[in-house]
């Protein structure tokens, strides 16, 4: 309305035509009042005003309203470092009873970590994209609506052992009730034979936005944009081990098999109210830097699945199952869920070249950050009672070992990203 009334004024004041000033000459256009000649400053961004020039009628309508873009991203999940040892063996030779114990010096950590030098799961580069649309909700360009769907693909790491006899595996593990390190021997001469197949997979990663954005400060060169919206994220991680193992003591029954299996599942999944700043500078008339703060608060959700299973087949006699493994016992088994407000940052940081008039290139990082999440394999208690071991030779109580107790991570999820966006 201001803009329509310095218009009218000056028209009545000069009539039709052409008024001079030290910045040009302002003539009348369809658009409005402008200047006639090209400012030092052009601006870059919708909604900008060069130096010297009257703002043309807020009804005026816009060169580009809406937008896609597409990213292709390179990414890393880095989480905690597992100092879990899972599997060990021993050289020929080795005592029954130090086979694959941890405090034993001829002991070897096949998978997991050893107790000094710890050698986690950190993954790998992953893929991903992303896809953004929005739109400007007002004839100035200073409001507009955004959305945005991530997706990084899931990623898995497997291990698998088997031996005769004559190569010692064991499962390490320290005992509840005397602190000591021991092992259960999965394969050891003249006493069995076995395989472990281990498993670590985080499955996709999903982020979502939508929301508003609102120009507070848009100088044709520097654009600084509010945001306001809601963000999800989804994030799993599953861990599986698988043991067979062959009895061939002499003590027990020819063709005894032993199957045991552990499965421990962690999902977060997370709801939240999100507040940001972008920022947008231009470099050239065709490339600009691009930067991103947001924070999201809201509620996390994680829920960890923890069960187990062993079958023994004995030759003539009925097969014994029982609802319990070697890292999931009766004691942390079960279905665990916890709610928490969490906070969610994110950065991001990127280049754009104007290719065209309606396209543009951007490569650029991204971090976001799932603070105090529920990562699978923080979630292994290596504390064992015996008691508990199939056959077990009474029920678990509260406080045995192992035991759930819920413990949090951060985890980073790093992207470097190649993406263009096309306007209209």
């Amino acid at each position: 309305m201001w803009n329509r009334l310095l218009v009218a004024v000056a028209a009545a004041c000069i009539g039709t035509g052409v008024v001079s000033g030290q910045s040009g000459q302002v003539v009348q256009s369809p658009e409005g009042w402008v200047v006639s000649e090209p400012s030092t400053a052009t601006p870059l961004y919708p909604g900008a005003v060069p130096p010297g020039a009257v703002p043309p009628a807020v009804d005026a309508p816009l060169a580009s309203r809406f937008w896609v873009r597409a990213d292709y991203l390179f990414s890393w999940i880095n989480g905690p470092t597992n100092t879990t040892s899972l599997l060990t063996t021993a050289p020929a030779g080795t005592e029954r009873l130090q086979a694959g114990v941890l405090n034993d010096p001829r002991t070897s950590v096949l998978f997991g970590a050893s107790p000094t030098a710890a050698a986690g799961f950190n993954e790998a580069v992953r893929p991903g994209f992303r896809l953004t649309t929005g739109m400007y909700l007002n004839p100035e360009a200073t409001l507009g609506a955004e959305a945005s769907f991530l997706m990084l693909g899931s990623r898995s790491v497997n291990f698998n052992a088997t031996s005769d006899g004559n190569t010692i595996l064991a499962r390490p593990y320290r005992n509840a009730t005397t602190g000591a390190q021991e092992a259960v021997l999965v394969a050891f001469p003249g006493v069995s034979a076995g395989e472990v197949d281990f498993r670590v997979a985080s499955g996709n990663f999903y982020n979502g936005t939508a929301g508003l954005f609102e120009t507070f400060y848009n100088s044709g060169t520097v654009r600084l944009d509010s945001l306001l919206g809601y963000r999800f994220y989804r994030y799993d991680e599953a861990f599986r081990a698988r043991q067979s193992v062959s009895v061939t003591d002499p003590n027990f029954v020819a063709g005894t098999q032993i199957f045991t299996r552990d499965d421990f599942n962690a999902q977060n999944e997370f709801h939240g109210v999100e507040l940001g700043l972008r920022a947008e500078v231009a470099a050239t008339d065709t490339l600009s830097v691009h930067l991103l703060a947001k924070i999201a608060g809201g509620n996390l959700r994680r829920e960890v699945n923890i069960s187990g299973a062993q079958t023994v087949s004995i030759p003539g006699s009925p097969t014994l199952s029982e609802q319990a493994g070697f890292l999931a016992l009766g004691s942390n088994s079960g279905r665990h869920v916890s709610n928490e407000f969490m906070a969610v940052p994110e950065f991001g940081a990127g280049l754009s070249l104007q290719a065209t008039q309606n396209l543009r290139l951007h490569v650029g990082y991204n971090g976001i950050l799932l603070c105090r999440a529920a990562s699978v394999m923080s979630q292994i208690d290596p504390v064992i009672d015996p008691a508990l071991l199939p056959p077990a030779t009474r029920p678990a109580v509260g406080g045995d070992r192992p035991r759930f107790q819920l413990r949090r991570d951060n985890i980073w999820i790093q992207s470097l990203e190649l993406g263009a966006e096309l306007s209209w």
